[in-house]
């Protein structure tokens, strides 16, 4: 029997990528794998810090607004009048202006967010810059946000009053007296415990709420 072979046909062995091919193969996935992992890292990155893309008009205002109170807080020691005064209005103002947002609701939330700070004041724990910032960063946040803002605010005011206590040896003369803050509350005004002034040591909150609202306000967009 006799085969015939086409001459057309080779016999030969399938040809091999050579080492160059091979190297410009592997080079080529490689950069393909770091496209990709580049490609996830930069869509995670946006996807939790979208803030400059993202950011509403009303919390890019209480930063800024928080920000110079905390230049000016630490100062001088005085959040103005010129600064807490337009921020209270600049809420509700915005609210208005805003179709997705109730200017009722910006008026409730500055009275909301503020009266704890306001029963602070009254407590003389808290001084009146301090009351009305937070009632202006409560009409620009909202009521859920601003009390957030209320409550990071004073953790942070906490541990940095604790910090700077102990630094200073002062601690324990401290938590005397916000104890009696805090029991003058429950008590009538005949039993109240008057504050020892050379006990007390001031804590400026400026900077405190600024990096509260911070907190606040990046959590949300993190968590969205």
């Amino acid at each position: 029997m006799r085969i015939e072979v086409d001459p057309k046909v080779s016999l030969a062995s399938p040809q091999l990528p050579s080492r160059w091919g091979l190297l410009s193969m592997g080079n080529s996935a490689r950069n393909t794998l770091h496209s990709t992992l580049e490609t996830i890292r930069m869509s995670r990155f946006f996807a939790h810090f979208r803030f400059a893309m993202f950011l509403e008009p009303a919390h890019i205002a209480m930063i800024i607004v928080t920000a110079i109170a905390a230049f000016t807080d630490t100062r001088t020691g005085l959040i103005p009048n010129w600064l807490t005064s337009p921020t209270i209005v600049l809420g509700p103002v915005y609210a208005l202006l805003s179709p997705s947002h109730d200017p009722l609701a910006s008026a409730l939330a500055v009275v909301v967010v503020g009266l704890v700070p306001f029963a602070m004041y009254w407590m003389q724990a808290l001084g009146g810059g301090d009351v009305k910032l937070f009632a202006g960063v409560g009409g620009l946040a909202g009521i859920t946000l601003g009390l957030e803002v209320l409550l990071y605010s004073l953790g942070v005011a906490m541990v940095l009053a604790i910090v700077t206590m102990a630094r200073q040896g002062h601690l324990q003369e401290v938590l005397r007296n916000v104890w009696r803050i805090i029991s003058n509350s429950f008590l009538p005004k005949s039993r109240r415990k008057s504050l020892v002034k050379n006990e007390m040591h001031q804590l400026r909150l400026g900077l405190s709420i600024f990096l509260g609202t911070c907190l606040a306000v990046g959590y949300q967009y993190a968590g969205a």
